[in-house]
């Protein structure tokens, strides 16, 4: 099992030693020796029993995935000594252990230098780096997911709306755009390539205007003059009489 496992994360860990009874926030493992116990976190299960006290998630006995990664099952407050197992004691206290008895591992915490026949001071030990607990995983990280899920189909939806409104802006431009402009009543006069127009064109324009517009009303135009037969006669000599 790696050692970056946190699935034993604090609150388990190793169990607090306590001259005199536990807490009652706390669980109580048994008496270790003289007046000293062995306590836990009051949602952990004490296992271990005369090897060493641990404080695990279940009545099953976890010392071996602890060892991976040793910590006190409170590590943000206590302090983590070792004598043939791991053990704790309250942040500022000393651990030790007393020689005094054979055949008898018998540790304790102190609030100063320990003292007494046979007690030897412990050094104190480094516990591993620990995250929070993952055994219990909360519901935020799907709710969160979901928000994100909605917002991006949200997000979508409005961004294709507003492309579809700038393709649809553009066509209709283009569209007018190419149209032919539109006269009130008659085309221009049609120019030429070389410069000059079309004088149909124009005739025809002025006729529509002379027709439409210009002529009174219940006016007959003239018609053309007929022609002569008689050749032209020269003037007298003498002028106009």
């Amino acid at each position: 099992m790696s050692s970056s496992d946190n699935s034993y994360s604090s609150p388990y860990g190793f169990a607090l030693r306590r001259d005199g009874t536990c807490h009652s926030n706390e669980t109580s493992c048994a008496k270790t020796w003289a007046d000293w116990y062995a306590c836990c976190p009051g949602e952990t299960q004490c296992t271990g029993g005369e090897r060493n006290w641990v404080c695990c998630p279940t009545d099953g006995d976890c010392t071996g995935r602890l060892e991976l990664n040793p910590h006190c099952g409170l590590n943000q407050t206590w302090s983590m000594f070792d004598k043939e197992g791991y053990f704790c004691c309250l942040e500022g206290q000393t651990g030790f252990y007393n020689k005094s008895n054979p055949g008898l591992v018998g540790v304790g915490c102190s609030d100063g230098p320990p003292s007494g026949e046979g007690v030897v001071t412990l050094n104190l030990k480094t516990q591993a780096p620990q995250s929070s607990s993952s055994s219990a995983p909360t519901s935020n990280g799907s709710s969160d997911h979901t928000g994100a899920i909605v917002g991006g189909v949200v997000g979508g939806v409005v961004g294709l709306a507003a492309i579809a409104a700038l393709l649809w802006f553009f066509t209709w431009r283009r569209q007018r755009q190419n149209q032919p402009p539109v006269y009130a009543s008659h085309p221009p006069p049609s120019w030429l390539a070389n410069g000059g127009f079309q004088p149909g064109m124009v005739q025809q324009d002025f006729q529509g205007i002379k027709n439409d517009n210009m002529a009174p009303q219940n006016y007959t135009y003239p018609a053309e003059m007929e022609h002569s037969e008689r050749p032209p006669a020269e003037l007298p000599s003498g002028g106009y009489q």
